[in-house]
């Protein structure tokens, strides 16, 4: 029920209560008079129904890059909005947005975070990861509100991220002649892998042709 209102000793306008308290749902309303005065009775207006709805949530996901290298980091910012303006304190929405990957025709959950307010009206979740695997990875978000009586959920439509492997850099100086009669050696079979971001050498092993221990012939060879 809701809190009296006091009449004006002179009333020649409807009185009206407001309120933002009630959950979804169907209500029967009535208001109900108290004479103040003896000469007057109390009485009941008639019924009036009025229907609450949950408000209407929609995600929107983007990534911070779509093509992108092993290891590189990328972030992803789900964006839950509203049908309609949010109210303050226990109206606002909360909850979580989890974020999964469909990859290898197999989806997994790769990220849970927690539903923030940046900015007045703004609700978002962002997950950052640096451990998508080569290939085609197929991104989705969907908001768990924590009372889904007020705010239901909502799913994103996706994101694809392809995930490229890098190409290392290669480098083999020109190796130094040798004396005929003289093996090949690590001397002249020295070609190094490197990252071209980071110029970390890169495990591995190379394949020579002719292969180290040849007795190569007199002349230039490439």
């Amino acid at each position: 029920s809701g809190g009296p209102v006091t009449l004006p000793a002179t009333c020649s306008v409807p009185l009206t209560y407001q309120t933002d308290t009630l959950v979804p749902g169907t209500y029967t309303l009535d208001a109900v008079f108290t004479s103040g005065d003896t000469n007057y009775t109390s009485g009941t207006s008639n019924t009036v129904t009025h229907v609450v709805a949950a408000d209407t949530t929609a995600v929107n996901l983007t990534a911070s890059g779509n093509s992108l290298n092993v290891n590189q980091a990328v972030t992803f910012t789900a964006n839950v909005g509203l049908a309609g303006p949010a109210g303050a304190g226990a109206l606002l929405p909360t909850g979580t947005v989890n974020f999964f990957d469909f990859y290898n025709n197999t989806t997994t959950q790769i990220g849970s975070v927690t539903l923030t307010q940046p900015f007045p009206g703004i609700f978002w979740a962002q997950f950052t990861t640096t451990s998508l695997a080569a290939g085609s990875h197929t991104i989705s978000a969907t908001y768990v509100p924590t009372d889904g009586t007020e705010y239901p959920g909502s799913s994103s439509g996706v994101e694809v991220v392809v995930i490229t492997k890098i190409v290392p850099s290669i480098t083999w100086a020109t190796p130094g002649s040798i004396v005929y009669g003289t093996q090949l050696t690590a001397t002249q079979l020295n070609a190094t892998a490197s990252d071209p971001n980071t110029s970390a050498t890169v495990p591995g092993s190379f394949s020579y042709n002719p292969p180290a221990c040849t007795l190569v012939h007199a002349g230039a060879l490439n």
